[in-house]
């Protein structure tokens, strides 16, 4: 996942604890065995590829409870945040590549186009580790494949 956003925090609540909303731009690899034909037809059989990705393309608008421990002389503090999300797909594709073909398709079909989920982040500095679990559903209903997504990994903040 690699993400970019911006934040708009009201703080003052007391005691280092703020609350803030904003929006971000998302794009997501999943990586796996399901297989989708050049016509978009979904199929679950064995095959041998080298690569077989999809990636999907998000507008997001999170809000978010932040903890922010007190500053040390460096300026540095813990901080824990808190949050939830409601986004968009605004595009998705599946590259494959077996020994023979290589093909991209645009627009996978069944991916839900809404998504909501909750998250955390907590670090030092401009540090911090982040987890991200989706609650809707990653295809829509009747799809052959129900699945969630969970996403973690490294946030790096400006300020």
């Amino acid at each position: 996942m690699f993400a970019i956003g911006l934040f708009k925090e009201w703080a003052g609540m007391s005691n280092g604890l703020s609350l803030a909303i904003g929006g971000d731009l998302s794009w997501h690899n999943y990586h796996s065995d399901l297989y989708w034909d050049e016509q978009g037809r979904f199929d679950l059989r064995k095959t041998e590829f080298s690569k077989n990705k999809i990636t999907t393309f998000y507008a997001d608008l999170p809000v978010e409870f932040r903890f922010r421990g007190k500053r040390n002389s460096k300026g540095n503090y813990f901080r824990l945040y808190l949050g939830a999300k409601v986004g968009y797909n605004l595009g998705s594709w599946n590259l494959y590549v077996d020994p023979n073909t290589k093909y991209k398709l645009y627009q996978v079909p069944g991916l839900e186009d809404w998504r909501y989920g909750i998250y955390a982040r907590t670090g030092w500095s401009y540090f911090s580790f982040y987890a991200q679990y989706m609650i809707s559903p990653m295809f829509e209903e009747g799809h052959p494949i129900e699945v969630q997504s969970f996403s973690f990994g490294i946030s790096l903040m400006a300020f």
